[in-house]
């Protein structure tokens, strides 16, 4: 309740079910979160939001990646909204390492990131003397990795994404088995690689015919300051 509420996010999200708004209190959150249930066509989507007027922050300043590691996960799941919550500082100087700031992995459809602030996830590793060889880090990162099922009806909208170390890798980016999907009015800048990446054919889903994002739409989106120089 608001007057007995819940301590951490993760609590939350084990006990929200379809249907479910969890009301995140301003203040910051120490914590990664996994969501770890779906909503449903009938009874709705599970929704993580700031309170109104509030912002609530996720913030990874005293964790260290473990391998692909995000802020908040949605593996396999759909019909999971994210509102206006602030996801900040995971980084990293191991390039076998990757921290993401918002990760939707798998399968799923119906899932909408919408006005989320996501910055400080860095990936600060040197590097070689190849284009690619840096270490990896995302802001947003959406992987279709099923061979039989898509990422689909996916919205990413009016979220700023600013001021990641992301090496050989994307700000904002749909790779592999995605589709139907909306990349609109968000803001994207002062990060040191590209931008907004739509990609396929990087083995990301086992089945080559599906192995890149489609049909989709990426529009009214604002990039500025986006530049390799310094990029180790």
């Amino acid at each position: 309740t608001e007057a007995a509420p819940w301590r951490t996010v993760q609590h939350a999200a084990d006990n929200a079910r379809a249907g479910s708004t969890v009301e995140i209190r301003g203040g910051v959150y120490e914590e990664l979160v996994n969501i770890n249930a779906s909503g449903n066509s009938s009874d709705g989507f599970i929704t993580f939001r700031s309170y109104p007027g509030e912002t609530a922050i996720l913030d990874a300043t005293h964790f260290t990646p473990a391998a692909r590691t995000g802020i908040l996960t949605i593996h396999n799941q759909s019909y999971v909204r994210i509102q206006g919550l602030e996801i900040r500082n995971l980084r990293t100087a191991e390039h076998r390492l990757t921290p993401l700031g918002i990760s939707v992995i798998g399968a799923g459809s119906h899932i909408e990131l919408l006005k989320n602030n996501v910055h400080h996830i860095e990936n600060t590793f040197p590097g070689r003397d190849s284009p690619g060889s840096g270490g990896n880090g995302f802001g947003i990162a959406v992987y279709g990795t099923d061979a039989k099922a898509p990422i689909t009806d996916l919205i990413i909208d009016g979220n700023e994404v600013h001021h990641l170390k992301t090496g050989s890798s994307e700000s904002l980016v749909v790779n592999g088995n995605v589709t139907n999907f909306r990349i609109t009015h968000n803001t994207v800048h002062d990060n040191n690689n590209i931008g907004i990446d739509v990609i396929g054919f990087e083995r990301t889903a086992p089945d080559p015919t599906v192995d890149q994002a489609r049909d989709g739409v990426v529009s009214e989106n604002l990039v500025y300051n986006i530049t390799s120089r310094g990029n180790p």
